[in-house]
């Protein structure tokens, strides 16, 4: 991170946290269906049945969700990022 500013580095960070929100939660979102379509056969008894069942709502109420998760993680991480100091970041070893 050496010349970068810090305003720089929460720009890359942030940014690729938000791309990798954007290209997961449409993923999320078909695994999610195909694992409620894989379980309700196995709930169809005689007793009860279970419908599949998904409204938009719960899908806008997911993604919302996840989306205010990946929100405050980044604020957590942009906290975390004002207290560093880059130049001694760098001059540690692994």
């Amino acid at each position: 991170m050496l010349g970068f500013s810090l305003g720089e580095v929460a720009t890359i960070l942030i940014g690729e946290q938000a791309l990798l929100t954007a290209a997961a939660l449409p993923f999320g979102i078909a695994v999610g269906y195909g694992l409620c379509a894989l379980l309700v056969p196995v709930f169809d008894r005689d007793a009860f049945r279970i419908p599949l069942v998904l409204e938009r709502t719960t899908l806008i109420f997911a993604m919302v969700s996840a989306a205010c998760a990946a929100l405050v993680a980044g604020l957590l991480v942009l906290r975390r990022l004002q207290h560093l100091d880059l130049v001694a970041v760098l001059k540690t070893r692994e």
